[in-house]
């Protein structure tokens, strides 16, 4: 699996494609709380915080993701694919970087929020490495918790910027 890519929204769910269009996860659109998701024939217990998303397997592996804040004010986020050590770097103001949590810093993908990368969101992953595929769906999680983070945060300065701007514009009109 090269890449993965989120589907349109529909009835509380979203769906997680690989690049062959094929249909490998399904998400509440809201995963705040805890959750169970449906991942190819499995079901994952996932629980999403402000700061951490974990995801409990069948097999009984734990996947999480964790910030000191929240997501949307995240630089760096810390990673741990039961076991397997991953650091995600914001690099520029949208772009991401997916690597492993060593010295090299060997690159396992990217994601970006620019050029609609929120409404379509694709997780971009290296072609040799260590992946396995259920990693691949946890990362695009995160992935999309961190772009919709961002923009829930920027939703919200922006329409209190907004509402503030109201009284001044109203006074120079009088």
């Amino acid at each position: 699996m090269q890449y993965t890519r989120w589907d349109k929204r529909h009835e509380g769910l979203v769906e997680l494609f690989d690049d062959a269009a094929t249909h490998i996860a399904t998400f509440p659109i809201d995963a705040k709380g805890t959750h169970q998701v449906s991942v190819g024939d499995t079901s994952w217990s996932l629980e999403t915080t402000p700061n951490a998303v974990h995801a409990l397997l069948p097999d009984g592996k734990k996947y999480s993701a964790t910030v000191a804040k929240n997501f949307s004010r995240a630089k760096v986020i810390d990673i741990s694919l039961d076991g397997l050590a991953v650091k995600v770097i914001n690099e520029a103001r949208k772009d991401w970087v997916y690597t492993l949590a060593n010295e090299e810093e060997t690159k396992l993908g990217q994601f970006s929020g620019g050029n609609n990368g929120v409404r379509h969101s694709v997780t971009e992953f290296e072609p040799d490495g260590p992946l396995s595929d259920e990693q691949k769906v946890f990362l695009s999680q995160i992935s999309r918790n961190t772009l919709e983070s961002n923009l829930n945060s920027f939703s919200l300065i922006l329409t209190i910027s907004l509402l503030l701007l109201i009284p001044l514009v109203v006074f120079m009109l009088l």
